[in-house]
Parts: C-alpha cells; sequence; structure tokens
C-alpha cells in the first residue's frame, strides 16, 4: 500500500481537464495518475486512438510526491463524485487494486484495477491504453519558445509550420463564442491571412463570430478546423500559450491534413484536424 496526501481541489481540476469535455460528451473516460518528485501528470489518448493526446502535469505546492507512484483511475466520473464528499486535505492510498479517499474521519474505496477497460468501447486495459498513450506523446518534442517537433513512424522529423504564442485569455474567449446562443457546435475554424490569426465558430442562424487573436502577417490564406473541446482545456489557463501547427501535405484535404500543439508550460495537447 502506498499512500499520497494532497489537495483535493487540486485533484479535481486535474481530473476535469484530463477528461476532456466537449458538445458530444467526455473524451477520457480513465487514467493512470503518475507522481514522480514534484509532478503529477496523466498521459492520455482519447477514446478513438487517433485524434488527440494529451500530458497535464500538476506542480506539488511544497513536498515532493512519492517517487513513481502510479494509480489507477478506471473512472475519472466517478472518483470526481467522491471526492465531492470529502474534505479539502485528502489521503490517497492504493494496493491490491483498491483505491481508498480519505479525508476527517471518511475513508471510500473504490475498485481500482490497472486491467479494467480503459474505454467502453475498447478493448484494451488500463495498463495497455497507458502505454499506448505514453509511447505516442514521447514522439513530441516541446517547449515554450522553440517550434514543436513530431517524430514520425520512419524516423524523420516534422517541425511545426506555424509557431507562435497567443494570450491565453484571448484565446479562450475566441473559442467560447462558439456558445452564443446556447448552441455549441464544438467546432473552431482557424484562418490565417495577411492580417492575422482568426478563430471562427458558430452559424449565422445562431451567430458566427469571428475573432482576431493575433495580428501578425502570415501570408497566403489558409484555414483549418479543429474539435476536441479546445474551449474547455483553455478556460482555466492563465498567461501565454504556444500555438503549433505542423502540416501533414499527404493527408491532402482530408482529417488530420494539420495538427495542433498547444503548449502550456509542462503541458501540452496535441490535437487533429477535422473536415470542415
Amino acid at each position: 500500500m502506498t499512500t499520497q496526501v494532497m489537495q483535493k481541489s487540486d485533484l479535481e481540476q486535474l481530473l476535469k481537464k484530463v477528461q476532456r469535455k466537449t458538445v458530444d460528451g467526455f473524451l477520457v473516460e480513465s487514467c493512470v495518475l503518475c507522481f514522480k518528485h514534484y509532478h503529477l501528470s496523466v498521459t492520455s489518448l482519447v477514446k478513438d486512438g487517433v485524434s488527440s493526446v494529451a500530458r497535464f502535469t500538476l506542480d506539488a505546492h511544497s513536498h515532493p510526491w512519492h517517487e513513481n507512484l502510479q494509480v489507477p483511475v478506471p473512472d475519472i466520473s466517478h472518483l470526481l463524485k467522491v471526492l465531492k464528499y470529502h474534505g479539502q486535505r485528502i489521503t490517497l492510498t492504493y494496493g491490491a487494486d483498491k483505491l481508498k479517499i480519505a479525508s476527517g474521519k471518511k475513508t471510500t474505496t473504490l475498485v481500482a484495477s490497472y486491467r479494467a477497460k480503459a474505454t467502453s468501447s475498447s478493448p484494451d486495459t488500463i495498463q495497455e491504453w497507458h502505454e499506448k498513450s505514453r509511447k505516442i506523446a514521447s514522439k513530441f518534442d516541446f517547449s515554450m519558445t522553440e517550434k514543436s517537433k513530431y517524430k514520425l513512424d520512419n524516423g524523420d522529423i516534422n517541425e511545426a509550420k506555424i509557431s507562435f504564442p497567443v494570450d491565453s485569455t484571448d484565446f479562450f474567449e475566441a473559442l467560447r463564442c462558439d456558445g452564443i446562443n446556447g448552441k455549441k457546435q464544438g467546432k473552431y475554424n482557424f484562418v490565417f491571412d495577411e492580417d492575422g490569426f482568426h478563430v471562427d465558430v458558430g452559424s449565422e442562424i445562431q451567430g458566427h463570430t469571428r475573432t482576431t487573436v493575433c495580428e501578425m502577417n502570415f501570408g497566403a490564406k489558409r484555414s483549418m478546423t479543429f474539435e476536441g473541446g479546445l474551449e474547455e482545456i483553455m478556460k482555466p489557463v492563465i498567461g501565454e500559450v504556444l500555438l503549433n501547427f505542423h502540416h501533414f501535405p499527404k493527408r491532402g484535404n482530408g482529417a488530420g491534413e494539420w495538427g495542433l500543439l498547444i503548449a502550456i508550460d509542462n503541458t501540452f495537447i496535441y490535437q487533429l484536424s477535422v473536415v470542415a
């Protein structure tokens, strides 16, 4: 049995990010919490196993986490519901395929096995899905100051074709306009031209909105469309983020022609484009 003490609100915020909320529901159902030194991280593919991978990181406030402690979470929604009934300072204890959450005089026990299914539609176990997610995530090299790089299966490096920083609040405000009149489509059309980087959201029936997030000459006009609940990802972010756009011309004008990597300090989200 291994024990870790932490703030409930920190864990709640991390798990909600990991879930990847969209207009069609959550993209991630389960995960593995990885405690190491001063970082707690979760790396996971979305449930289709293809369109997106992300790594969310939480820094320890004072004392380091247990080194190499990993905790499987078979159902993120269930754990979040449990946390609602506990105090702010919680103790997590994991062992024998069980996770115990304790605070004050309360202790709640959940079954937490690596052999549980990663998603309701996947044959992979949580352990297999976690390893697959980490393998794909390891292909990315990113920072807050340089273009991100992606290692292809043949060993070649695909460097971001377009890379620039934006204010997270400006970016979020552009994305959230998808919700005008309460009719979210969950699609974000990004447009580059000589006047800057623009975000188009919504329909003209409910309200189509274009926001210029960055005024910069990007040359000839080009556009791409993304999903993946980007609005929810950006909602809690404060400060600057680095947007990296990877181009895969061999994919033509189909899905995945572009890949967007959002770098947020030690966190990254990689999302493939969709057909508009």
